[in-house]
């Protein structure tokens, strides 16, 4: 696997580089309103291997577990983020930092999110192929499966 990364690091470090400089030359950062920037998203399977090698030189169990602890937290913190931009705490365009970190003190936020909890099996049930309506009809596929 060693050999392999090191066949693809100066083609991704050039594409890196290139992509970096047309997204650091363009002139609305914040690419069309979203909750992060979007800029990114063409390396994103470029990041994830780089992230995978890092998590697999890790040798001894106390980096693992900081490294793990750290990735949960910022995972979290992201999550909270897209949340807040979901329920519109945080700013289409414009948002600060400030807007960001606000979200873990927002009482609106709390509220939303204990309602958004409560009603995810709601929001579930139509992926899953459910109803919350017992006078439904039973889908075909799963009539034939009988």
């Amino acid at each position: 696997m060693k050999g392999l990364l090191k066949t693809y690091l100066i083609p991704s470090v050039a594409f890196l580089s290139a992509n970096t400089y047309v997204i650091a030359s363009w002139g609305c950062w914040s690419y069309g309103g979203s909750f992060s920037h979007r800029g990114f998203v063409e390396s994103l399977g470029l990041f994830a291997i780089a992230l995978g090698s890092f998590y697999a030189s890790l040798r001894s169990k106390s980096a693992k577990i900081a490294v793990g602890a750290l990735s949960s937290l910022l995972i979290i913190y992201s999550v909270i983020g897209m949340f807040g931009y979901w329920i519109r705490i945080v700013p289409f365009d414009e948002s600060t930092s400030a807007t960001i970190l606000g979200l873990f003190t927002s009482t609106s936020m709390a509220g939303a999110a204990v309602a958004f909890l409560l009603t995810l099996p709601f929001w579930l049930l139509p992926i899953l192929g459910a109803t919350s309506d017992p006078s439904a009809k039973t889908p075909k596929s799963a009539a034939r499966a009988v």
